[in-house]
């Protein structure tokens, strides 16, 4: 799989502006809750009107620039990905033709067919979304901490019991799941197999009056698949609950947290005063967080 992204090195001047660009509106998104805080602060403690508008128009601008950094770094990480997958194809192409016919029997026409196809087309998916998360995830993770400490350092202690949580749950599940989607793709081998051997050999099965046994075959190959896949998604659904239910606790801890350490007023740690709105402002950042975490599981 390492070897695979080795074709992504032609493409490394747009690999830089991406990351760049993901890691901006990562840091951007979190600067939003962050001002909202801010906002819910001044209105709490009567401040002027012209003091919220001022931290209303500064969000205005962070949201903005989300927008267009996220528009921008959609049309590069497409072609990012689409780049990566044609120099996959190609190379994959190239090395099926130098392949002896021994080679050609070992590994099986229908094994190739799949390989220069449904996998590229998989690895392809994986870039597409895994740049976004892969970027976005430490950065939101590391600011997310780097804000909260500046907020209300109390609330860090939550992120530092729910992130590994999420993460020993991410890694139990594809301990179990990985097996699975390895006999996902030899089942997808078997399906294109039958298919092929009976388009290619249609008139020869007609001939022999075997349609009936051609269609079993292919009914035993499709079953094996169905049952496999139901088995992947069986064992991938107890993931995002999982992480959901974490996130959930994570959500009221915060608030548990802050309002026993507050108790609905201000609170001074060490000269720095922290207020409701700082809890706001972090419930905001697990948020993000957690839904990151998500996504980069699904991944």
């Amino acid at each position: 799989m390492i070897k695979v992204f080795k074709y992504i090195l032609p493409l490394w001047k747009r690999l830089i502006v991406i990351s760049f660009g993901f890691a901006t509106m990562a840091f951007l998104q979190l600067q939003i809750p962050r001002n909202v805080g801010l906002i819910t602060t001044l209105v709490v403690s009567s401040s002027p009107t012209a003091e919220i508008l001022q931290t209303g128009l500064i969000m205005l601008g962070f949201s903005i620039g989300v927008i267009a950094l996220a528009i921008f770094n959609a049309l590069m990480n497409s072609y990012i990905a689409t780049g990566f997958s044609k120099n996959v194809r190609e190379a994959v192409f190239k090395k099926v033709n130098t392949l002896s016919l021994s080679e050609f029997e070992r590994f099986g026409t229908a094994s190739l067919m799949t390989r220069t196809t449904n996998d590229v087309q998989q690895i392809q998916g994986i870039l597409l979304f895994g740049l976004r998360i892969l970027i976005t995830t430490p950065v939101t993770l590391i600011t997310a901490v780097s804000l909260t400490l500046n907020a209300n350092p109390l609330l860090v202690y939550v992120f530092a019991v729910s992130v590994p949580i999420i993460f020993i749950i991410i890694g139990i599940t594809f301990k179990i799941a990985s097996p699975l989607f390895e006999k996902v793709q030899k089942r997808v081998d078997g399906v294109t197999l039958v298919l092929r051997e009976n388009l290619t050999g249609v008139r020869v099965v007609r001939a022999f009056n075997q349609e009936i046994k051609e269609t079993k075959r292919f009914d035993e190959a499709n079953t094996a698949l169905t049952k496999t896949n139901i088995q992947v998604n069986t064992t991938m659904s107890f993931l995002y609950p999982s992480v959901s239910f974490i996130f959930d606790l994570t959500y009221l801890s915060i608030f548990f947290v802050g309002f026993a350490t507050l108790d609905g007023q201000f609170l001074e740690l060490d000269g720095v005063k922290f207020a409701f709105g700082d809890i706001l402002s972090t419930a905001q950042y697990s948020s993000t967080l957690m839904f990151s975490l998500l996504i980069f599981a699904a991944i």
